[in-house]
């Protein structure tokens, strides 16, 4: 569920953005005129519900993106963590009105005046520029710091690198904390609000 739609092309000329803007308008005028295949239409639901369930190592962060997306705006933090709810009311609506997106696309997208048309040029000189101004950076700084300061910085360089390229063996990784009842990070499934679903997760330690 995005609040933007939004297309980018690389490699082209920026003199060409308004044939590109056209283009973009012209398609989606095309695709609001043409019925959406049912199945085409499923596909997206399963994708979309798929990408909601799915816990990667990124998930508690994703989750805060979603409570974050409520609470800044005063409305009920947990909206967005209820996608499974939205998306079963969106099927409905969908059965109701099978022209829906075809609706929306038009309402939203084509007779919609806010829009920004963004064109990004590269400055085929900056990285040379940056780096000079680091160098010049670091050349002031070295030239204030004494013999000794340096073979310090030196020395606390070299012992860095060293650890950096030790493997991490089990007796340096932190143990699992544990109880009468067992580990207390052991996996659980516990039956998840959207549809029954079980999921894969951690209790609080003990």
């Amino acid at each position: 569920m995005e609040s933007t739609f939004s297309i980018g092309l690389k490699g082209s000329e920026p003199d060409r953005a308004g044939a590109l803007e056209k283009l973009v308008i012209e398609a989606l005028a095309g695709i609001a005129a043409e019925p959406f295949p049912p199945s085409e239409v499923a596909a997206a639901f399963q994708q979309t519900s798929y990408a909601y369930r799915e816990i990667n190592s990124g998930h508690p962060l994703h989750v805060l993106d979603r409570v974050l997306s409520g609470a800044l705006y005063g409305v009920d933090p947990l909206a967005f963590c209820r996608l499974g709810d939205h998306l079963d009311s969106l099927r409905q609506r969908y059965a109701a009105e099978p022209a829906l997106f075809n609706r929306l696309v038009r309402e939203r997208l084509l007779d919609n005046p806010h829009r920004l048309l963004t064109t990004l040029q590269p400055d085929a000189d900056w990285q040379r520029r940056t780096d000079a101004a680091v160098a010049e950076r670091l050349a002031k700084i070295r030239a204030g710091l004494a013999d000794q300061q340096l073979e310090e910085i030196a020395g606390r360089a070299e012992t860095l690198d060293r650890q950096a390229g030790l493997p991490n063996t089990p007796s340096r990784l932190p143990p699992c904390p544990s109880s009468a009842s067992g580990p207390a990070c052991a996996a659980r499934a516990y039956p998840d609000h959207d549809h029954g679903a079980p999921r894969r997760r951690a209790p609080a330690r003990q």
